[in-house]
């Protein structure tokens, strides 16, 4: 019965965040709440949403143009990552070369005005890492938000904010184990002052009730692996790592429906 409580809660709460994706937002929301879908470990959920979402918006050539006209290198940094993580592929008109031309007006703004637009670098320092072979002006990109990101002032931004570039400049957010990233980003959401109740519920329940399938599968294959009798019987020199091999299958097969491999 407890368990009932908990599938009705999060089919619940998937229902009013589907509506919440499903609203009318500006370009920036709309981008904003896929990418805090995605950090909360949710996106799974709404795998189709998200993708017609993104692929309406990075289809529109009114929207290109007004992220370029405005030099919003926030917005096309984060949707340019964002494409790329969910493999668009009919984003043909969201050229590199307009987000590199996004850049370099911004990189000129900062040289005038000493005005760092810290999101928007943060944005594209996380999407350098999600350049193809060959293409040296994102790694170029890349380097200049780094070392602005490095040594930009702290004093000038907000705790939750200086918290999320130390935690990018650790370790690149391609790179990360996206359980444990996830695991971390629930607690620094909820620490955003305007964080949305609804999202974290449903983050935290439903990474409660994934962990719960976490130690259901491990128990079991725990037994499998003592009944084979491999380490203590003839073959001794074999490695005794079970749980670190499960480890590394969830960190990037989390999705309990992927539970086979």
């Amino acid at each position: 019965m407890q368990e009932e409580k908990y599938i009705y809660q999060r089919e619940k709460l998937m229902e009013e965040v589907r509506f919440l994706i499903n609203q009318q937002h500006s370009l920036t929301k709309q981008l904003e709440l896929v990418d805090t879908l995605c950090h909360l470990g949710l996106g799974y959920h709404f795998d189709a949403e998200i993708n017609n979402l993104l692929s309406s918006i990075s289809s529109s050539m009114k929207n290109i143009n007004n992220l370029i006209e405005n030099n919003n290198l926030h917005d096309f940094a984060l949707l340019f990552r964002l494409v790329r993580e969910h493999d668009i592929h009919n984003a043909s008109i969201l050229r590199l070369d307009d987000l590199i031309s996004c850049f370099k007006k911004v990189e000129e703004i900062f040289k005038q005005k000493k005005q760092l637009d810290v999101k928007g670098m943060l944005n594209l320092y996380e999407a350098s890492f999600l350049a193809m072979e060959g293409k040296d002006k994102l790694d170029e990109a890349g380097k200049f938000a780094l070392k602005h990101l490095k040594y930009h002032d702290r004093s000038l931004l907000s705790s939750q904010l200086v918290e999320k570039v130390e935690h990018a400049l650790e370790l690149p957010l391609h790179c990360r184990m996206s359980r444990l990233h996830t695991r971390w980003f629930i607690d620094a959401y909820g620490k955003q002052k305007n964080f949305n109740p609804t999202l974290l519920e449903f983050a935290k329940l439903d990474f409660n009730m994934v962990q719960s399938i976490y130690k259901i599968e491990l128990q079991e294959l725990s037994r499998w692996w003592r009944n084979l009798n491999v380490v203590r019987g003839e073959l001794n020199f074999a490695r005794d790592r079970l749980v670190e091999n499960y480890l590394s299958t969830v960190g990037y097969t989390f999705q309990p429906e992927l539970w086979r491999s």
